[in-house]
Parts: C-alpha cells; structure tokens; sequence
C-alpha cells in the first residue's frame, strides 16, 4: 500500500518541475495547455487498461442495496473510529488547498508572478520528493508498529503543519515556507497511505470501505471549502 501511494505521488514531483520548466520559458498558457495535453493522455491510458476481476462478486445486487451497505459499515463501531479522523483529514485538506499558495506567494519577495510561479513550483516539488518518501516508509511503519500509533504520529504532524502555515503566514520567510511544505508532505503523505492501510486490513479491503473513506474526507474537503469562502 505504501509503494502504491508513493507512485501515487510522483504526480507531485513532475508537476513541480514541468512548473519550473515550463511557466519560466513560455507562460502560463503554454503551461495549462500541457496540463491539458497530459490529462488527455491520462483518459487514453484509463481506457486502455486492462479490466481486473473483482475482489468479490455479488450477483443480483441494486443500487439500493448497495447503498445500506455502505450506510452500514459507515454506522458500524469499527469504521465509526476511523470517521472522526477522515473528517479532519477532510477539511485540512481544504484548507491545504485554498490557503498553501497563498503563504508562498507572501514570503516570496519578487513582483512578477511568473517567477513567483516558478519559487512556488520548487517549493511543491521538494514537497512532493517528501511526500513519495513518506508515502511508502509511512507503509512500512504501519508493518513494524501499531497502526494506531503510527497514525497518532502522523495526526500530530498535522498539528504542526498548521502551526507552521501560521508562522510562515505571520513572518513572511521563505526558509520557513519550505520547512511548511515538508511537514505538510509527511502530514498528507501519511494521512493517505495509513487509512488505505486501515480499510484493507480492517475491513478486508473491501470497496464499500474505500467508498466510506472518500466519501467522509470529500465531505470534510467541502465544508472547509465552504468556511474558507
């Protein structure tokens, strides 16, 4: 599961340098068109994929059944420990995405926003190195020790990622927004990896638990969207 994750994230990292490369030398039109061309590529790779049997065959199964079995395990005592923490992950994420850019773009003390672009593209891409590290020694971890307190370690990460974005926002220093981007690559990249370790070991891996996972993270994602505006 580790390893899946740290693939998972190389996005980060060659987002990062096609970033430095490209919106330097050609701008961001020229940036979004590559963008564009890469996701094309992405849907013709998916529609070219092999089909995989199912983890389990359930035959005759509606849409309505599906969905109370879902509601379910969502209600069960094993995954209503996990939802608090799915929720958190949630609405940091939101606030990740909607603030992070911006505290890079304070501490950096050029006026173009093209170099701006580039400084922030580097920052990301150091984060994303990080990030595919901690994705896959987060796997391993979980492998040595308690999944447990592995998580706790990693919730407390989050903690101090927060406490650096404050910092980083109030001091306007780029060293420290770099120090920020590292503490948030190990926060996310073990947030992500764990629960995908926690759904396929405690609950047999099955979709329905993915389905759970994603659907309280994306619900927290919206209601911090939803604070933030």
């Amino acid at each position: 599961m580790g390893l899946f994750y740290a693939i998972n994230n190389v996005s980060s990292l060659t987002g990062g340098i096609i970033s430095i490369f490209v919106i330097d030398k050609y701008g961001f039109a020229i940036y979004f068109t590559v963008c564009s061309l890469l996701e094309v590529v992405a849907i013709l790779m998916i529609s070219l994929a092999p089909e995989f049997p199912k983890y389990r065959e359930e035959e005759n199964e509606t849409v309505q059944e599906t969905c109370m079995k879902i509601l379910r395990l969502t209600t069960s005592t094993r995954m209503s420990k996990f939802l608090p923490y799915m929720m958190f992950a949630g609405l940091v994420t939101a606030k990740f995405g909607g603030f992070q850019y911006k505290i890079f773009e304070n501490t950096i003390p050029s006026d173009t926003n093209q170099e701006k672009a580039s400084i922030v593209a580097l920052v990301l891409m150091i984060q994303g190195i990080t990030t595919i590290f901690l994705s896959y020694t987060s796997g391993k971890l979980a492998e040595i020790f308690k999944l447990k307190h592995v998580l706790l370690f990693f919730l407390s990460c989050f903690f101090l990622a927060i406490g650096m974005s404050f910092l980083t926002f109030e001091k306007d220093n780029l060293h420290l927004a770099y120090v920020m981007a590292v503490v948030w690559g190990v926060s996310f990249s073990g947030a992500n990896t764990l629960t995908g370790v926690a759904m396929m070991k405690d609950f047999d891996g099955f979709v329905e638990a993915y389905a759970v996972q994603q659907s309280i993270s994306n619900t927290g994602t919206i209601i911090g969207n939803i604070l933030i505006i």
